[in-house]
């Protein structure tokens, strides 16, 4: 066995077990479809966070992270406070991230109330517990071994939310799935009833997700991954994903990031790269050819659409925006806030991008303060790291000009714990 899952057991080992546990209740609930209430499972983790140590319960919660949109998000909350009650060593030096995610969810208040009367209490609590993580991940200061094993918890949680979907999404014949606009919600068949939550993401989600994790593995092979087994079975997982969303956005992604790698390697090293890449591509065609020439037809059928001169209508979604906002000049400070902004500006559909929803939500203020967060966090550790180590942090700052940031909230969560990819050489000792 590879020496570093070897120490990873020996050192995390409670927190190995939790994730097989939580793991194993969520596909017995989303893949053998045995109703269990939210509220039980919420109860289950928390007693979980409260039981662990400190380590592992730092591990947990980027475990938990990954698997987020399957969870009631409240559990962020909990995750949260327990792991910061267990390093207070760590808070005692840097409690910025909290005075942020405070301001911020005053300034959301503030606009929630003032301009949207059905304004609800515990959407605020819930993100609240969002930002606290959001901003928890992207400012955090912490030394590289640290960071190396959050990035694979992390990694493992996402893998576990992908596998999941992509297992429901599965279930169907395969031309349904890859038909028409490749929603893949519409092929889930999870989440019927309100007492219990499951997994369920859209076609962009998915493939957000999907390329988080491909950028995170392909960057941090070496460092986090480097167990050959697990770096596969990881990455089949994001691929199948990724091509089950039948994303625009991600085969360009994708593309650049296996253009990248290629490029980074050098001499015979790139000759073994292009022998691997090959042979693997012909055995997954001979094996699962049906499969991926359905998922090709359905990348090209996607390509052929009318809407694409407009990005799948994002353009005139993001000149729609504009305009509202040009005649609203009161909301260009401070904005309307970010959870009711759709209701507020009654725009045909959601924002799908995310500079542009930061505006909306909080104003050319607001733009300024998470620019400057984003910009603090990259130069603070810019001299020690490698470049490659930047490509998670800067994929998923590229996908989300296609999809949202702070709405869905769970948006926040892979953007911030891509951060930590960057500061994996950090020699801070807190």
């Amino acid at each position: 066995m590879n020496n570093s899952i070897t120490d990873l057991i020996a050192n995390y080992k409670k927190a190995i077990l939790s994730v097989l546990l939580t793991s194993g209740i969520l596909l017995v609930r989303d893949v053998a479809g045995v109703d269990i209430n939210q509220y039980l499972l919420f109860v289950l983790m928390s007693l979980i966070f409260v039981s662990l140590s400190r380590n592992d319960a730092i591990m947990y919660l980027a475990y938990t992270c990954g698997i987020i949109t399957g969870v009631n998000g409240y559990i962020l909350l909990v995750g949260l406070f327990s792991v910061l009650y267990k390093d207070r060593t760590y808070l005692h030096h840097n409690k910025s991230f909290i005075f942020l995610a405070i301001f911020v969810l005053l300034w959301e208040g503030q606009n929630c109330f003032s301009y949207y009367q059905d304004t609800r209490v515990e959407q605020l609590l819930l993100y609240f517990g969002y930002l606290l993580v959001f901003f928890y991940y992207l400012m955090m200061n912490k030394d590289k071994e640290e960071n190396k094993q959050v990035i694979f918890f992390y990694g493992i949680g996402l893998a576990v939310t992908e596998l999941i979907i992509c297992i429901g999404v599965l279930q169907n014949p395969i031309n349904m799935v890859f038909e028409g606009e490749g929603e893949v919600r519409a092929a889930m068949g999870f989440g019927e009833d309100n007492s219990s939550t499951h997994f369920v993401a859209n076609a962009n989600n998915l493939a957000y997700f999907s390329i988080v994790l491909i950028a995170i593995l392909i960057s941090l092979k070496k460092q986090v991954f480097s167990s050959n087994a697990v770096f596969i079975a990881l990455l089949v997982i994001a691929v199948v994903a990724g091509m089950l969303s039948r994303s625009r956005t991600w085969i360009m992604l994708t593309s650049v990031l296996v253009f990248i790698e290629f490029i980074s390697r050098k001499g015979t090293a790139r000759i073994k790269f292009l022998c691997s890449g090959a042979a693997l591509g012909l055995v997954a065609f001979y094996f699962f050819s049906d499969f991926i020439d359905s998922a090709i037809d359905g990348f090209m059928n996607r390509l052929e659409l009318d809407n694409i001169s407009t990005a799948g209508n994002r353009t005139v979604l993001m000149k729609e925006y504009f305009d509202y906002m040009s005649r609203h000049v009161d909301y260009m400070i401070s904005g309307t806030g970010a959870i009711y902004y759709k209701e507020i500006t009654r725009c045909s559909n959601s924002c799908h991008n995310a500079f542009q929803q930061v505006y909306i939500a909080y104003g050319i203020l607001g733009c300024i303060l998470f620019a400057l967060t984003a910009v603090k966090s990259v130069t603070s550790h810019h001299a020690s790291s490698n470049i490659l180590n930047f490509l998670p942090f800067i994929v998923a700052l590229l996908f989300i000009q296609s999809i949202q940031l702070l709405n869905p909230f769970h948006l926040m969560i892979p953007l911030a714990v891509s951060s930590l990819a960057y500061k994996i050489n950090n020699t801070t000792k807190i």
